[in-house]
This record gives structure tokens, sequence and C-alpha cells, in this order.
């Protein structure tokens, strides 16, 4: 046998054996550091990685128990990363939310949960108190960010961190023009008179709410020394009627303080005889003059405000239409739009992958699919999803909160209450 020929049958006899006895000892590797060389193998790093410090955090009663079993997580599994840190904080004097804190944390997604003792700061209302709470955040959380949300926030759609932070900042996406209701014409009215100056932008627009801990302590020292009182004397004056929005005071804050420090977008609500000035808000003109283009072009949302949210007339579900019918399908049509048409297209011959996402821009009532930009921020929200989701593949890593994604598409489709008349072919 020629020499040359053996020299190539050893090496490719070393190569072999190396690649064994490298694929072995990476097995025995722990799991994050076998990860990470898998990233580094594949080119891929994790798209994680670069997102601050963050929690979701939810302030609820033993009372919403059931919206936040049926609506928040199962949507949180579907659509976030299982790791998703989450801060449930419950009332302190009742035993019912006790036993509720204590089954809470001990099933996915294993909250940290702490009880408050009541205050004096509201005045009897348990909605007032869920928002009171929201702003002493550093009670509960060492995170540089909390991302509020409901019980009763569904999500749509794969998350991704673009949609939660660009470029380091924080995402607030407002709302401008029409005003839905005489309650929301109060908001602004108490906004503008906590601050002197007319309120900006409606802001319970999208969940969730990020906002950086320390401006949230800010925030509280600012009004006490604007208003030469206590911030729980401030609440408690201003919640004597329950018509406020925490949302709203946050957002004025950090636009007025910290505008370069967040990812702003601002939403125009043509609705009705929108054109009007509004009491308590900044004139129209303010908007054209202080957002730039890009901040009055659509971003994409990804979740709905279940409770207050109108179902299309042309669903694909037998009528009647409702919440209660609904929220499965806004399910699995979020499902098949983060890759469900490639993942498992039989459970989503319901729907067309060229068709708009309406619930990615439509939140309380406030439709942004007027825009045809939409077109453009939705295919660029699932080039996102869909890179993320590859890294999940790649990664060996739960899809849609499943080791098989066939598994979650099953569970969802078959709650789905169809007409089948409406199927495309």
């Amino acid at each position: 046998m020629r020499a040359d020929m053996i020299y190539k049958r050893i090496t490719l006899g070393v190569i072999f054996t190396s690649l064994i006895c490298i694929l072995l000892w990476i097995k025995l590797l722990p799991v994050h550091v076998t990860l990470a060389l898998a990233s580094y193998v594949m080119g891929t790093a994790n798209p994680w990685t670069n997102v601050p410090s963050f929690e979701v955090f939810v302030r609820m009663c033993s009372a919403k128990k059931d919206i936040y079993d049926k609506i928040l997580i199962p949507s949180m599994k579907l659509f976030w990363p299982n790791d998703t840190r989450l801060v449930v904080v419950l009332d302190n004097e009742t035993k019912s939310d006790h036993l509720c804190g204590e089954e809470l944390r001990n099933r996915y997604p294993y909250p940290k949960v702490f009880y408050e003792n009541p205050s004096k700061a509201y005045n009897n209302h348990g909605h007032d108190r869920q928002q009171w709470s929201m702003f002493y955040p550093e009670n509960y959380t060492n995170a540089e960010y909390v991302g509020f949300v409901d019980t009763d926030t569904l999500f749509v759609s794969t998350v991704t961190p673009e949609d939660l932070f660009l470029n380091g900042k924080p995402v607030v996406i407002g709302v401008y023009g029409s005003l839905l209701n005489s309650w929301w014409r109060g908001v602004a009215l108490k906004t503008s008179k906590l601050f002197g100056k007319p309120e900006v932008m409606k802001c319970m627009g999208y969940f969730p709410v990020i906002v950086k801990v320390e401006h949230i302590v800010k925030l509280r020292h600012y009004l006490e020394k604007r208003h030469n009182k206590p911030f729980d004397d401030i609440f408690k004056e201003y919640t004597v009627v329950d018509i406020f929005s925490q949302f709203n005071i946050m957002c004025q804050y950090v636009y007025t303080f910290h505008r370069s420090e967040y990812n702003f977008r601002i939403q125009k609500r043509p609705n009705g005889n929108w054109m009007k000035e509004s009491q308590g808000r900044m004139p129209l003109k303010f908007y054209r003059d202080n957002f730039t283009a890009k901040e009055r072009t659509p971003i994409t949302r990804v979740a709905i405000h279940w409770r207050y949210h109108a179902p299309q007339k042309d669903e694909v579900l037998l009528p009647p239409y409702n919440l209660k019918s609904y929220y499965p399908q806004a399910l699995l049509e979020g499902i098949c739009h983060s890759g469900g048409f490639d993942i498992c297209p039989d459970h989503c011959r319901y729907f067309n992958k060229s068709n708009i996402h309406r619930n990615l821009f439509n939140f309380e009532y406030s439709d942004w699919t007027w825009d045809p930009a939409c077109d453009r921020a939705q295919k660029k929200h699932y080039a996102d999803v869909k890179r993320l989701i590859e890294y999940y593949r790649l990664n060996d890593m739960n899809i849609f909160g499943e080791k098989t994604a066939d598994v979650a598409c099953e569970r969802i489709f078959r709650s789905v209450k169809v007409d089948i008349s409406k199927v495309i072919h």
C-alpha cells in the first residue's frame, strides 16, 4: 500500500475518533456550557443575552386567579422563553391570597410571590390598590426594569427581544387622538393636573409596560417635590374619584424627563371627531412637531387586553363571537404566524399567512391597521420571530412551551370552535 494512502487513512481515523470524543465530552458538560458551545459552533448567539435585567410584574388578588390561569399564564407559556421571570404581588391580610400564592409559586412559571400589607394610600378600591402597588416596584424586584401586565393580558405572538427593547431601550407605545370615552377624558384631566401640563399620551395601549425601576422611584420624588407632600398623600387625594391611570402617569414622567432612554412610538386614533382638541391633552400640532415620522410609524404589539378587546366580524369562529370563545383562536393564530404555518400546517388551515395579523395592531378598541405601514411592521416582527424560533430549534429548546411544538398546536387547536365553511383550502 502506498505511504500516502496509509497516511490518509490514519488521518481520517484520528479525525473520526476525535469527533466521537468531543461529542461524548459535550454530552457530559452542564447544559449551559453545552448551549454556549453549540451557539459558538453554529455561529448563533442567544438573542436574549443583551436584554437588560427585566422581570414581568403582575399585581393581583385571589379573586383574579381564574383569569391568571386561563389567560395570562397559558399565553406566556406559548410565547415567552421558559426561563422568563415573573413577580406576583398579592394581599397580605387575606387567607385566600396566601393559599393562592402558595399554589402559584409551585407551578409554571414558578413566580416570586410577595404579600403586600394594606395601606391608607388608596380609598378602599381594589383597582386603586393595584395601581398604587405599581409605584413601588423596588419592594419586589432587584431587576433594572419591570414589565407590568394584568391578569387578563393575552399574549398573541412569540415575544422577541426586539418587541421589548430596541438598542437597549424599552419600547413605549402611546395613543393620541380620539379619547375612548368619558372615563379616559377624565384620566387626561387628572394627569394634566398632577403634572401641571397637558397629558401627552394614553399608555394603557400595550403590554408589557416596561419602565426602569429607578425612574418610578424618581417619579414619586418628583411629585412629592412638586406637590410638597408625601407621595401616598398625593395618591389618596387624587384617587378619591376612581379616575386615573398609573401607566399614563409613568409615561408622562419618562417622556418629560427621560425621553432619550426609551423608544417611543405614538399611535393616532382617528375615530369620530378626533380633530377636535381634547381638554387636558396636548394639542394635535404637538405630535407632528415633537414625534419623528418613524415614531409615528406602526410597531407591533405582542399582547391584547383580553377583557377590552372586540373580536372582528370575519373570525373563523362559530357564532356567537365573544371573549370566551375568542381567546383560543387568538392563541392559535399567534402560533400560526409564529412559525406554525410550517411547523403544524394542518392546524393553521383556517388562517392566511399573507393577511394582516390584526391582534398585533389592535389594543383596547384602538386599531392601527388603517395605516398601510402595519404590513411592513408585521414582516419585520415575524422575521425576528423566525430567527428566534430557529435558535430555539437548533438548541433543542421548547417551542410554544413544549419540547414538541405539535403538542401545543394540537392542544390549542382542539379548543377552537371553528366554522368549517370558513376553512382556507
